[in-house]
């Protein structure tokens, strides 16, 4: 029940002669100073219940991030970084089959040249 429908009810009572006027008065102030939740405190409530919520809901984030992200990218740094190695030794070993092949063909070619050149 709000507030003043219970003031109007203790004015009620009062006229109709159930309470005296000191009864009212202490009736009313003890209404007036009393524990009724005021819409101040209904906010500062639901404030509060917002903020804890964002709190819990940023740890759950970061300890996502830290438990599954974080490791997981790791592992596919380690990956990559793997990869790039084999790479690297698959090129530096088409290089050199590459110049042995350049080396064959340059003593061919000059061992035929030579032939030619003796005929």
């Amino acid at each position: 029940m709000a507030l003043h429908d219970e003031i109007a009810r203790l004015a009620a009572l009062r006229e109709a002669g159930t309470l005296t006027e000191a009864e009212f008065v202490a009736a009313k102030a003890k209404l007036l100073a009393g524990d009724q939740e005021t819409l101040g405190r209904a906010a500062n409530k639901a404030v509060n219940l917002s903020a804890v919520w964002g709190v819990i809901v940023l740890v759950l984030i970061l300890a996502f991030f830290f438990l599954f992200f974080l490791p997981q990218w790791n592992k596919t740094d380690a990956q990559m970084q793997s990869g790039h190695e084999a790479f690297d030794r698959q090129f530096q070993q088409s290089r050199e089959q590459f110049g042995k092949s350049l080396n064959q063909g340059a003593l061919q070619e000059s061992g035929s040249g030579r032939l030619e050149q003796a005929r």
